[in-house]
Formats: structure tokens, C-alpha cells, sequence
């Protein structure tokens, strides 16, 4: 959804033919709402759209409007396209806005859901027609309010879109039913589709499918098939998703499409992932390994099924704060959220937001209040509070927005993968609030310098969905391995660094170890700090294969050429049995990685930094950061924020915990970070 773009031309010329918006009694708290009467044949919309649909519009106060379903999609191209009649007037709307409305009144005609009869008419709230998209003063009271008016709605309708050309609806459905385990698309009538039900829990036991089978022909591709649509990642529809009391989601374009109930498709997920074979299948939806996989090889359509759980972690985050939730918290998790106009990654998510947050945040869609006023806004808003340090987390050198502070996230930059919040504690709990400096371009935090970044390898990307490492001194290719083995001679380098070390700094543990909790930056796949029965298994996948503890000899370079041996790669890298035994491991570690860059600091830590970090720059423990950050030194006493970063063996505050005990206060400072 947008809110930004315009919507028609309604008012763009001198046509009094056209239809004409009646202002809005804002004092009333009014909201305009629609009726579809009826759709006919029409060769005004062109031969891919011959249909006229005639719309009746009317205003109601918010708290006296009759039971509503409020409408959740995408925009898509924003230019007027195809024609509606409302109140017997035209108006021209963009093309996804037709397709949305002429598909929900054919599933009305015809289909009983949970929240209509077949037949029956229904009162929509949709923002392309019930706001007034080219009177920015409305824009600036409603959007505030679509919290509200989601909250209030008797449900919602999601329009996902239509599935690829040849694919019919039902195949998405079928291939996330099978990944969840799910005997049919959905319950028999009779019982309910809530997995907390006894009788749904009841059903689930007796049909639930045993996994030990392939999956379906074209499992992989019907279920990123199903995916691939952008309204699993716009920025609105997190708020509508998660507020909307019930939701149907349409499949599919007029007639063919198929609705589908989101809080089956949330139970399917759920249950997908918690399955133990969960991390296998996605391998195969995503590389198609196994056989009969169907794999196509795009993870990031995959990764929208993981957004959809998260707005069921939210709701259920939302019930034990119904006050709302921290600004910084819904940024992080919504970042991936995409947005016509960027002020919309803030505006998205008010109706989630706390009571102390709301008030800080300008609603202005005017041109003189750009998405950097915006965001900065915000960081300053978050740097008296706890969350000043969180934000920084989010901060740094990678900015799609010029002339941002790095200490200002830039929430429309590319998605670097980020700590998890709350699973570390690199300043043993020492706190104070970071000080903005007067003229709001730079700040203030106290904090320890904990040493230098001396070497940093190749930064990590995924194209293609699949993790591309190169080095000069390897022959490692692509996929989870080259990562693994690039960090074994990264920590190679380093043991001769330090005169041959047999165990790492602080903790003394092998280096097989510490490669790998580094790789997966000692998190497991729930995003918990990762415990000993997640150690065994990597170990044991690692070991059967040979590439325990041999693995720091098994990448040894030959001094004479340079060179990893082609052999010792090769052995690893296309053994197809190591591949499927790790898949699971390996979907995570490219999450995880990507965006970033291995290296090694003078005195001996290891670690994974952010992507732009580079020799020179150094790793400090900010008093109230959970996770270290880089530094960049720029002037005398001045920085810039390179990122947060995973530096192994200070991430539990054992750094800070040495300086205290020796005393050694010293070396406090302030760090200025424009």
C-alpha cells in the first residue's frame, strides 16, 4: 500500500464531468467508505480489462460507521489506467487498484468466507479511493488514523495478486499446505482453522502428512510462486495484517482467484518451521536439491514466508503491550518493508506504536519534509532513551540517503542483516544515554576502544540466492562452504599471527569452533544464543565429512603457488551428501552473512563486520550497546559510524568485565560520531 502517489486526475483539469471529492469533517472524525454496485462490459478499459465497475462513495463518522472490511494491497504503477463510475461520475485509478476491487467483487458474488456471505454486500474502506490522495492536508490527519481504522474494520481483505503466468491459485495453496504439514488446503467445515482449538489440534494429529515422502512436482516453484508478490513486504500492510481482527486473502485475478484465510496460511508457516524437517524442505523449495524438489533458486521470494510469521510474532507482542511497542523495535523488524514514498517507513507504523513514541513522530507529506528529516527526527527522538544504543545498531556507512549522519539509520537502505536484539550484552549492562550536540549533526556516547581491525577478507553478497565468496588466495566458489573455509584461512592467518596459538583470545577455544559460531554469529535458527545441542550438530555434519578439527590443515595455503589446494576445496565444496546434510545450516549462514565481511583485529579477535568496515577502523563497546560497533576516525577526536558488528568473545561483556577488574577506567572516552 501507498499513500503517496497519485491515485487520479480526478481533480488534475478543468473537467467538471469528473468526479469531484467532497472535503472530510475532520472535527466529526469522519472517513469515507464504498460500495461496489455492480460491474459491466465496457471497451473504455481496453481489451485486457473490459469491465466498468460502478462504485457508490459516502462519508460516515469513524465511530458510527456500519461494520466494514477494510482493503490491503499494493499499488504497483501508479498511473490512472482504467476508469470506475463513482457516484455516476468517472474517475481514472491506477491498474492494481481495478484488478483489487473487480476480484473482491467477483470472491463477494460467489464465495462464503469468514467474513462475507456469497451474495452479500459489503462496505470496503480502500485508501486509493477513501483519501483524497492529491489534498495533502488529508492525507496528514487520515493516515494517522488507519491504525484506527484497520483496528475498527469487522476484517480485512488481502489481495496478494495473481500467481505466475501457466500457475494456477490453488498450486501455491497446495505446496504450503504440504510444507506445513497439512493433510488439505485448508479444515473440513466444522473445524476451525485456530491451531490453539482442540478440535483443529485434534484433526491436525490424525491426517498431519509424515514428511518422509518427496515433496509435490513443482513444489519449489509453486511456493515462491506464491510469494512472489510485493504485498507480503509493503510497509502498510504489517499494520493492516497485524491489527485487522480477521483476514481473508484473495489469490488470483476476477473470476479464477481463490481466498485463503491468513490465519491458516500463518498456522501453515508456523508449523512448517517448527517441523523438523522445516530447514530441509526450504533448502528444496530454494535449490531444488534431493530431488523432486523443484527448487528455482530464489530465497528471497522465500523470505517473505518468514514476514508473514512475523506478523503473527508481532500480534501476539501487541497483546502483551497492548500500549504499543518501541519505535526503533517495529523499524528493525519491518525494515525489509518496502515503500513507494520512504516517509511511509515511519508513517506505516503508527497504529503500533507506544503512547511515548507517537507524539515524537511528524506526519507532513508536504514537499519541504523529506524522508531524511524525517529519520533523523526520529534518531534524535531515540537518543535520550534506552534506545539510543538499538539505534545505532541499525546506523551506519551504508545509506541509500545522502547527507544523512551515520549515526542516523537510514531505514530505506539496503537490508544488512542485523544482530538480534536482546541475545547479547557487550557492555555488561553499563548504561548512559548518548547526548545529541548542538546544531544536531553529530553526538556524544561514552565508551571503551577495544582494539583495530588489521584484516578484513571479501564482503559477502547472495546474488542469485546463492553466497558468492572469492579471495585471491582460494579457489572456494560459491555456497555456505566458501564462506566457512574463507573463515578458516582468515583464522589460519591469524593463529600465525599470534606465534602459532592453539586457542583463541579470552576463551581459549579451538579454532574449528569459533569459526563456525562466528559464520552463524553464535545464533541459532530460533534467534537464540545457540546452546550444545546446536554445537553437536554443526560439529557432527562438519566431522563426518572430515572437516572437524583438520579444517584449519584442510585450507592450508601452499606457500610455493599461493594457493589453497584445488583438492581440499574441491573435496568439500562439491560433495553433494555435505551439502543436503547442511542445508538448514546453510540457509542461515547466508541470512546471517549477508552484507558483510570477516576479518581479524591487531590483537587477535575474529570477527564479522559490516561489509563497508576496512583496516584502520576501530571496534568500541558503547555504554548501553548490546552489540560492539566500528569506527571510523575521520578528524581528531571525531568518527563515523561504520556499523554494529559481531566481534567473537567480547559479545557477552567479558572486554568490559577485564577493564573493571583491573581498574583500568582510563580508558573511558567520549566518542564524537557525525
Amino acid at each position: 500500500m501507498s499513500t503517496s502517489s497519485t491515485a487520479n486526475a480526478s481533480t488534475a483539469g478543468p473537467d467538471p464531468s469528473l468526479y469531484q471529492y467532497q472535503p472530510l469533517v475532520h472535527s466529526s472524525g469522519e472517513i469515507r467508505l464504498i460500495k461496489i454496485r455492480r460491474a459491466q462490459e465496457s471497451q473504455e478499459n481496453g481489451p485486457n480489462a473490459a469491465i466498468l465497475l460502478e462504485i457508490s462513495l459516502f462519508h460516515a463518522p469513524l465511530d458510527q460507521a456500519s461494520p466494514y472490511l477494510a482493503v490491503s494491497y499494493t499499488w504497483g504503477d501508479p498511473t490512472p489506467t482504467h476508469k470506475l463510475l463513482v457516484n455516476g461520475a468517472p474517475l481514472w485509478v491506477p491498474s492494481n487498484t481495478f484488478r483489487t476491487l473487480y476480484t473482491i467483487h467477483c470472491s463477494v458474488q460467489k464465495t462464503k468466507t469468514e467474513l462475507y456471505q456469497a451474495g452479500e454486500e459489503v462496505a470496503l474502506w480502500i485508501d486509493a479511493l477513501c483519501i483524497n490522495q492529491l489534498d495533502i492536508a488529508e492525507k496528514n490527519v487520515q493516515v494517522p488514523r488507519m491504525g484506527q481504522i484497520y483496528r475498527q474494520a469487522r476484517g480485512a481483505i488481502g489481495y496478494i495478486g495473481a500467481p505466475p503466468a501457466g500457475k494456477k491459485p490453488e498450486d501455491g495453496f497446495l505446496a504450503l499446505a504440504w510444507f506445513g504439514n497439512a493433510p488439505v488446503i485448508k479444515p473440513p467445515d466444522g473445524i476451525p482453522a485456530d491451531q490453539s482449538d482442540p478440535r483443529f489440534q485434534a484433526w491436525y494429529r490424525e491426517h498431519q502428512i509424515q514428511k518422509e515422502s518427496e515433496p509435490p512436482e513443482d513444489f519449489g516453484e509453486a511456493l515462491t510462486g506464491l510469494f512472489v508478490s510485493d504485498w507480503f513486504v509493503r510497509c502498510w500492510v504489517i499494520q493492516e495484517m497485524v491489527l485487522s481482527r480477521e483476514t481473508v486473502c484473495l489469490y488470483g485475478y476476477g473470476q479464477e482467484a481463490k481466498s485463503w484465510s491468513l490465519s491458516t496460511m500463518v498456522m501453515l508457516i508456523d508449523r512448517g518451521q517448527n517441523h523438523a524437517t522445516h530447514r530441509r524442505d526450504l533448502g528444496r523449495a530454494v535449490k531444488g536439491r534431493g530431488g523432486g524438489g523443484g527448487g528455482v533458486g530464489n530465497w528471497h521470494e522465500m523470505q517473505k514466508a518468514i514476514q508473514v510469521d512475523s506478523w503473527r510474532v508481532l500480534r501476539e507482542d501487541l497483546v502483551k503491550k497492548p500500549g504499543g511497542l518501541g519505535i526503533v523495535d517495529l523499524l528493525s523488524r519491518t525494515r525489509v518493508g518496502k515503500a513507494t514514498d520512504l516517509r511511509d517507513k515511519v508513517y506505516a507504523l503508527l497504529g503500533l506504536m507506544n503512547a511515548e513514541d507517537v507524539p515524537a513522530i511528524r506526519v507532513d507529506y508536504s514537499d519541504s519534509y523529506l524522508a531524511a528529516h524525517l529519520f533523523r527526527d526520529v534518531a534524535v527522538h531515540c537518543m535520550a532513551s534506552a534506545e539510543g544504543p538499538m539505534t545505532l545498531v541499525h546506523a551506519g556507512l551504508e545509506r541509500s540517503i545522502p547527507g544523512l549522519p551515520t549515526w542516523v539509520p537510514d531505514w530505506s537502505a539496503k537490508y544488512r542483516s542485523p544482530l538480534t536484539t536482546g541475545i547479547y550484552n557487550a557492555c555488561a549492562n553499563l548504561f548512559r544515554p548518548i547526548n545529541v550536540l548542538p546544531g544536531g549533526r553529530k553526538i556524544s556516547a561514552l565508551g571503551i576502544k577495544v582494539d583495530a581491525i588489521a584484516y578484513t577478507g571479501i564482503p559477502m553478497s547472495y546474488p542469485d540466492a546463492r553466497l558468492q565468496v572469492r579471495d585471491a588466495t582460494t579457489s572456494t566458489g560459491p555456497d555456505v562452504y566458501g564462506l566457512v573455509l574463507s573463515a578458516a584461512i582468515i583464522c589460519g592467518r591469524l593463529r600465525e599471527r599470534l606465534g602459532g596459538a592453539t586457542g583463541y583470545v579470552l576463551k581459549h577455544e579451538n579454532w574449528p569452533d569459533v569459526i563456525w559460531r562466528t559464520c552463524c554469529m553464535d545464533r541459532s535458527w530460533a534467534g537464540k544464543r545457540v546452546t550444545a545441542e546446536d554445537r553437536a550438530s554443526f560439529q557432527a555434519c562438519l566431522r563426518r565429512f572430515g572437516f572437524g578439527e583438520d579444517v584449519l590443515a584442510a585450507v592450508k595455503v601452499d606457500e610455493a603457488t599461493g594457493r589453497m589446494p584445488v583438492e581440499n576445496a574441491s573435496r568439500i565444496l562439491e560433495d553433494t551428501a555435505l551439502q543436503e546434510a547442511a542445508l538448514g545450516f546453510e540457509l542461515m549462514v547466508i541470512d546471517l552473512q549477508k552484507g558483510r565481511v570477516l576479518g581479524t583485529t591487531a590483537g587477535g579477535f575474529f570477527g564479522s563486520f559490516p561489509s563497508t568496515a576496512r583496516p584502520g577502523d576501530v571496534v568500541v563497546v558503547l555504554f548501553g550497546g548490546w552489540a560492539p560497533f566500528v569506527l571510523r576516525p575521520v578528524g581528531e577526536d571525531v568518527f563515523e559510524l561504520v556499523g554494529a558488528a559481531y566481534v567473537h568473545g567480547i559479545m557477552d561483556g567479558e572486554w568490559v568485565e577485564a577493564v573493571l577488574a583491573a581498574e583500568d577506567t582510563e580508558i573511558f572516552r567520549e566518542f564524537v560520531v557525525q
